[in-house]
């Protein structure tokens, strides 16, 4: 799980990773030894159920100022060790830090995707956020996949503005997180001159009018 926030000017983000663990197993495990395995592991069974977060009265958050997992390739794949033994009670769902990061450079884009075989009419232009996972923003580590929430303060209190999930990430690549869609910017599509040339093949003319209704100008 990924908590974010965005500055004022939506050009620099601080970052924090946290790892969740639920136990129900009917049992406590008294100082276990963790590891994560990142990466798509193939099982010859139906998709696992992604964890989904709830509100817990046995929810315990574990932080420290000094990393708490180490990394290292694994196979495939990337494992990270908790450094230190950790009690996880039954019924508890722990939440231990991964990592933080402050200060990352971020762009923010607007983006359309042609639908041009659904309906023609108006049609919704997505805000998107990007950054780098690179070792001089404070990143540059294989980062697992997960939910991200992101928010900004209005100037008197941190506001939620939108989540994505991020797939499991390389270091130096970049991640793209798609935040909702901007309420000033429409996009509005149709389909003109549309000839059958055959049962499998035709031709048409796509129109796309992209309008800003914001104060200032912006790249779609």
């Amino acid at each position: 799980e990924y908590v974010a926030g965005l500055d004022k000017e939506d050009k620099k983000m601080d970052l924090n990773a946290w790892v969740s663990i639920e136990n129900t197993s009917g049992t406590s495990y008294n100082n276990a030894k963790l590891k994560l395995v990142a990466g798509d592991v193939n099982l010859l069974k139906n998709d696992y159920n992604q964890y989904n977060p709830r509100v817990s009265d046995g929810l315990y958050m574990e932080k420290s100022s000094a990393p708490q997992f180490t990394e290292n390739e694994f196979f495939e794949y990337h494992i990270y060790t908790l450094q230190r033994p950790s009690t996880i009670a039954n019924n508890e769902v722990k939440q231990i830090s991964l990592f933080e990061a402050s200060s990352i450079p971020v762009v923010k884009k607007y983006q359309f995707i042609s639908d041009y075989y659904s309906a023609a009419g108006k049609k919704d232009v997505s805000v998107m956020v990007e950054f780098e996972n690179k070792e001089e923003y404070g990143l540059g580590i294989p980062m697992p996949k997960g939910k991200v929430r992101i928010y900004k303060s209005d100037g008197g209190s941190l506001e939620f503005i939108g989540e994505d999930k991020t797939d499991h990430t390389p270091r130096n690549e970049k991640i793209s997180l798609k935040m909702g869609n901007a309420f000033d910017l429409v996009a509005e599509e149709k389909m003109e001159n549309y000839k059958q040339i055959s049962d499998r093949v035709h031709e048409a003319t796509f129109i796309l009018t992209l309008k800003n209704r914001k104060k200032e100008s912006v790249t779609i």
